[in-house]
């Protein structure tokens, strides 16, 4: 329809604009110059508008019906990148590989790393493709990732983009579609097994609208347990480390409440301190132990898994609580207890 079409034309305007551009320079950061402000403001406000004329259309038009999940993801990130910022990197080298295109900022880069983490992509993705049906793509642009030097630039660089300071090996920006990770002292297994966190992030935030958090999260960490030393991918490895402070937590009662846990769509768990490393990994681990445990335990569990998956890839936002219903999600909690107190 004509309407549809405008708004199309909208966001493709929308993501031409707004930029602001920096230059990085040893780790601080001047500003060069905002570009088109006063039509930014303009624009902005013209996509508040539309966006509410279209849920006004809803249910008066069945073409913008059978394309509205996919319009709204469209509008939330085309105006959650006006005012994107672009960073120029003076200390730099890019080196592109099957499916990374990957940025190295700073200096003193010791490491192949990038012909590892290559392998990353194809580990994640097929599991869950081979599992849960995730779509192949295979013209997907390059991933991009950017790695710091130190953790010091590394924060710097979140906070140019408006990110919150927390404790952290690295970020996936869903807004820019990057992963940004540091290097510092760290070898190159912690700095791999960050990236596959990430990269986790990255395909579910591709497959999944608005992933409840415990399923994305799950997922990142399930994949980066999964590394051995050898960087080969043995599914289901446990972290003996994170298991380990994942029952201290639980004698002392320290961990996020079931129910909150699984009805927790985004943004972080409340009761957890990020700026505490020991608290910051209770919500992580929580998580990984929910994936596991309908994963590893009983087919009655996987399938119910991949049920509940199948519904998110079509576009289905029901929460755990809702697709279980009260009885089975009260024996799945039962379950989660038992199995956190007995693996091993």
């Amino acid at each position: 329809s004509p309407r549809f079409i405008s708004v199309i034309l909208l966001l493709a305007s929308l993501g031409a604009l707004g930029y602001s551009l920096f230059r990085w320079h040893d780790g601080t950061i001047r500003r060069i110059r905002l570009e088109h402000e006063k039509v930014l403001d303009y624009h902005l406000k013209e996509a508040g508008r539309l966006e509410k004329e279209i849920g006004d259309l809803k249910n008066r038009n069945g073409f913008l019906m059978m394309n509205m999940n996919q319009l709204q993801v469209m509008l939330e990130k085309t105006v959650g990148a006006v005012g994107r910022v672009k960073v120029v990197f003076d200390r730099s080298k890019n080196v592109k590989t099957k499916r990374y295109s990957i940025t190295f900022v700073g200096e003193n880069f010791k490491t192949e790393i990038e012909k590892k983490i290559d392998t990353i992509y194809p580990a994640v993705h097929g599991f869950l493709e081979k599992e849960f049906g995730f779509m192949r793509h295979e013209k997907t642009p390059l991933i991009e990732v950017k790695i710091f030097d130190t953790k010091e630039n590394y924060e710097n660089y979140r906070e140019l983009l408006g990110i919150e300071k927390r404790t952290s090996g690295g970020s996936y920006l869903s807004y820019y579609k990057e992963i940004v990770l540091y290097a510092g002292d760290r070898d190159d297994l912690t700095l791999y097994r960050n990236a596959t966190h990430e990269t986790t992030h990255y395909i579910i935030d591709n497959h999944v609208h608005k992933p409840p958090l415990w399923l994305n999260e799950g997922f990142a960490v399930y994949f980066e347990n999964s590394v051995a030393g050898d960087y080969s991918f043995d599914y289901g490895r446990v972290n003996p480390w994170m298991l380990g402070e994942l029952k201290k937590a639980f004698k002392l009662g320290h961990y996020v409440p079931f129910d909150e846990f699984i009805n927790t769509r985004s943004g972080d768990f409340e009761v957890i301190n990020y700026q505490n490393p020991l608290q910051q990994i209770i919500g992580y681990a929580q998580s990984w132990i929910m994936v596991a445990l309908f994963l590893h335990t009983s087919k009655e569990n996987r399938d119910t898994f991949k049920e509940y998956m199948t519904g998110l890839l079509r576009g289905s936002d029901t929460t755990l609580e809702e697709f279980l219903g009260g009885k089975k999600l009260n024996e799945l909690e039962t379950q989660w207890s038992d199995f956190i107190e007995n693996i091993e």
